[in-house]
């Protein structure tokens, strides 16, 4: 066997050493804007109950609750909500597979958006918004209009309304109006 036999001095090992070390540095990936971009809490199978002075003012229901360091949070497959308006067999029911909170004031819910209340209206949209503070939904997308009388409407350009349906407003309608006539 051969063997080779290199000289180095303590030049050459402090640059090898230190070359070694810069090069097995690596930047830290965990910085505080990761961790703001990551939730903090998942929650299964929730439950949440928002009460003013006692009363009851809604219910989130959703299979899966991501809440993040940014007060925001997301229910990545959707949720049910009840909006009570005083007396508990008064509400405003809303579907969506899809919201994302800030601030718990302010909300965005997408997908399969169904909305209808204990008077009979039924409103259906692909997205809508939500002020919580201001009792307001909005949004500028088509939205169909049901009532029971058999009022039907399209909101082509999107809608406003109170959060129990007492105030819509619709924006470019179409839709059918049906009428008795006596003779």
């Amino acid at each position: 066997m051969k063997y080779i036999s290199i000289k180095l001095n303590k030049l050459d090992i402090l640059s090898i050493l230190l070359l070694f070390f810069f090069l097995s540095c690596e930047e830290k990936k965990n910085s505080k804007k990761d961790d703001y971009n990551q939730p903090i809490r998942i929650s299964f199978q929730t439950k949440i109950l928002y009460k003013e002075n006692g009363i009851l003012k809604y219910v989130i229901y959703s299979p899966i609750m991501k809440e993040y360091l940014s007060d925001q949070m997301i229910l990545p497959r959707g949720l049910i909500l009840f909006i009570y308006e005083g007396k508990k067999d008064q509400f405003t029911y809303i579907k969506a597979d899809w919201m994302k909170s800030h601030q718990k004031i302010f909300y965005h819910m997408k997908g399969n958006v169904i909305f209808f209340n204990s008077k009979g209206i039924f409103l259906k949209t692909e997205e809508i918004f939500w002020d919580r503070k201001k009792k307001y939904f909005f949004n500028k997308k088509k939205t169909t209009v049901y009532n029971k009388n058999g009022l039907f409407f399209n909101a082509t350009k999107g809608i406003e309304f109170s959060d129990n349906l007492n105030r819509i407003k619709l924006n470019s309608i179409n839709g059918v109006i049906s009428m008795l006539y006596n003779n």
